[in-house]
């Protein structure tokens, strides 16, 4: 990596990188069993040669290149990467050149590094009851968050954070599978997740130590390091410690709700801390429950992407229906009883779905409502605004042909199901990092991140296409049915406001499409806020 990445310097990774960690502790009080168990990871040969060459200022594209071409599956994880909707590429990638062209060096040098750790780390096993599965979708989580965070509030650092979430519990992985006898005892004091005060309670020393002592002696770099092993405790590691460090921290501190949220009890808790970060950084809480919602697909699609089970994981929406249930229930002082009956547990969960489908869903589609959408929409022109978020932003908006006249024809429940088709068809066409909403009536709109006119043309023309060629049943008949789409996109807003601006050009190209004869797509060729500076 960069040189600012190696904090203070340390030389090239030695050849003991590969061997036991027996050879490679530092001064860590650590027990014997551990440093010298036979079976701690070693760093793979690929990640040997990715930190050496992270060292040498004159390595560029090739020499990554060939290096990664070392490892054809490896390398095929990488751009399968750089084509998920995690990155949202406007076009698809081939080959590993065209890859670090787009995504950077840096990026492909630290997802390179974290997906060849990955590979060499236990997936199952053990004699103990460590839960191999849940680590590794709480490992995953704590990444893409961390990762997500990082692209609003502290751009720069986004990779270097998505691999400290990956590594952020590696020290539990080593000892569950390194000593499984020993780790049983904090297994069996821990009530949920274990943490790093009952590690010390029952072996004297915790996760971050041995993870110290395990990503020290691979020689990973200190900004990865020291992040790593600290972001759980609050306190200042001292002025010699670089700012990046100390943002890395406050990134994985974030993050760690966000899994708090996902996976622990205290669901009210953590998003009230989740809240109280997004005011402090800029963001607003329901932008950052938007944020929640994504990193489901994200998750799910790295997790498969390196292989790993994502086992029995609660949607995020139910999630957050728990998550502001419990965040009243603290709000006015009471209690919930754990033990109710059953019945008053299920009316109580159905209310409160209901109420927080009120707030960000529509009812009949499923899709984001109106409240939804332009949540979504601010969050991503302010992104751009403050430079957090590079690329075009683009919206579509979608009315069905001739609703009316089909909804006072054949019914209100006929005309509900042709809305409910509209829906399903938006969302089998769109990408995970694209937002559709219905807007109001027979109008759906999506947000479309990371997009140029080819690509949001394309997109509104397959939507088009699938919605014409999509047959409904109605009261026994086979029906189809056509709609509208008007595109529009900007480069570089400047306010708020220019999101307005980006909804009326949105608006005015769905009139064209209508006036063109209907079943039509127009998309305006070139980004709103470019037009505007042309126009004499």
């Amino acid at each position: 990596m960069e040189a600012e990445l190696r904090w203070p310097p340390r030389g090239r990774p030695s050849e003991e990188g590969r061997g036991p960690l027996s050879s490679l502790v530092r001064s860590r009080d650590l027990p014997q069993e551990l440093t010298r168990a036979e079976d701690l990871p070693s760093l793979p040969a690929v990640a040997v040669e990715i930190l050496r060459l992270s060292g040498d200022e004159g390595a560029g594209f090739e020499d990554y290149g060939q290096v990664l071409a070392s490892d054809p599956v490896l390398a095929a994880k990488l751009l399968k990467l750089a084509n998920s909707p995690m990155f949202g590429l406007v076009r698809e990638v081939t080959d590993l050149k065209d890859a670090t062209s787009l995504l950077g060096l840096r990026t492909v040098q630290i997802m390179a590094l974290g997906f060849s750790l990955v590979s060499e780390l236990p997936k199952e096993g053990g004699s103990n009851s460590f839960d191999y599965e849940t680590y590794w979708r709480r490992s995953l989580l704590f990444a893409v968050a961390a990762r997500e965070l990082g692209l609003r509030m502290d751009r720069p650092l986004a990779d270097e954070a998505f691999l400290c979430g990956l590594l952020s519990h590696i020290g539990q992985l080593v000892m569950a599978h390194a000593t499984p006898q020993n780790y049983e005892a904090v297994l069996r004091r821990s009530p949920g997740w274990p943490n790093a005060e009952v590690e010390r309670n029952a072996l004297g020393f915790d996760h971050h130590e041995v993870a110290d002592a395990v990503l020290g002696g691979w020689g990973i770099p200190d900004t990865i390091r020291v992040p790593v092993v600290s972001w759980e405790d609050g306190g200042e590691l001292g002025e010699a410690v670089p700012p990046r460090v100390e943002k890395l921290r406050k990134l994985l501190s974030v993050a760690r709700s966000v899994v708090a949220l996902a996976c622990d009890e205290d669901k009210g808790v953590a998003l009230t801390e989740l809240h109280g970060a997004a005011v402090a950084n800029g963001m607003d809480p329901p932008q950052m429950d938007a944020l929640v919602l994504l990193l489901e697909h994200h998750t799910k699609d790295t997790m498969e992407l390196l292989d790993l089970k994502p086992g029995e994981a609660e949607d995020h929406y139910t999630m957050l229906s728990q998550a502001r249930e419990q965040m009243v229930q603290l709000s006015i002082g009471t209690a919930v009883d754990l033990n109710r009956s059953e019945r008053r547990s299920r009316k109580l969960e159905s209310q409160v779905k209901r109420l927080s489908r009120k707030l960000i869903r529509d009812p009949l589609t499923g899709l984001g409502n109106r409240a939804h959408f332009d949540a979504i929409l601010e969050s991503e022109i302010k992104a751009r605004v403050q430079r957090d978020v590079e690329g075009f932003l683009g919206v579509l908006i979608v009315d069905v042909d001739n609703f009316k006249e089909l909804n006072d024809s054949l019914g209100h429940p006929a005309g509900d199901e042709l809305l409910r088709t509209v829906g399903q068809a938006i969302s089998s066409t769109s990408r995970s990092s694209d937002i559709p909403a219905r807007i109001g009536g027979d109008e759906f709109a999506i947000v479309v991140p990371s997009c140029d006119a080819p690509g949001l043309l394309g997109f509104a023309n397959r939507l088009r296409r699938f919605i014409a060629e999509t047959e409904v049943i109605i009261q026994g008949r086979p029906r189809r049915m056509t709609a509208s789409i008007g595109g529009a996109m900007i480069a570089h807003p400047e306010c708020a406001e220019d999101g307005k601006l980006l909804i009326a050009e949105a608006d005015r190209q769905l009139y064209a499409s209508k006036k063109a004869g209907r079943d039509c797509v127009s998309v305006s060729a070139v980004p709103v806020d470019e037009a505007a500076d042309a126009t004499p």
